[in-house]
């Protein structure tokens, strides 16, 4: 029996599950039909900030934010590139500045985000610090050729974060 996102994201809630769920880009504009019925099941949806207004409908990030959360999701995580990450949970909101580097290629950072953020999280971080590691992750990631060969160790990535100037300081 083949079972729908929703289903299978359903059954992980009911087994006690954690779940999160990275959007991509949808080539076939199907966006809120397809992701519409898993939004209730998703404890951390992550999106980057074009994904969220296309998917959402809204300009605002804070609004397509809103969407998401009063359609069930628990956490709305952003991601914003060079510029860092929106947290939404609830009311609350945190915005963590992204990391100064040389950018030489993309790929994979938002990836290496959200391992970031999800071992942050795994490792009994706060939102903020979670947010911190994701962006330290996504940041490594794009400072060298290839998807993870940027990246470092749990305490050697805290390290570079305690040397390294976030965007904007």
């Amino acid at each position: 029996m083949r079972r729908t996102g929703a289903e299978s994201l359903s059954r992980a809630i009911e087994a006690g599950w954690t779940t999160s769920l990275d959007t991509g880009h949808d080539t076939k504009g199907e966006w809120m039909d397809v992701l519409e019925p898993c939004l209730k099941s998703i404890g951390i949806l992550f999106a980057n900030e074009a994904e969220a207004r296309l998917i959402a409908g809204v300009e605002e990030l804070r609004a397509a934010a809103k969407v998401f959360l009063n359609a069930g999701v628990q956490t709305v995580v952003l991601k914003r590139g060079g510029d860092g990450c929106a947290v939404f949970e609830g009311v609350k909101e945190v915005w963590a500045k992204g990391f100064a580097v040389d950018v030489v290629d993309t790929t994979g950072a938002g990836d290496c985000f959200i391992g970031g953020f999800l071992a942050g999280l795994y490792r009994g971080g706060t939102m903020a610090e979670a947010a911190r590691l994701g962006n330290a992750c996504g940041a490594l990631s794009a400072s060298k050729m290839g998807s993870v060969s940027g990246l470092r160790g749990y305490q050697e990535t805290i390290d570079w974060m305690r040397t390294t100037s976030t965007n904007g300081h």
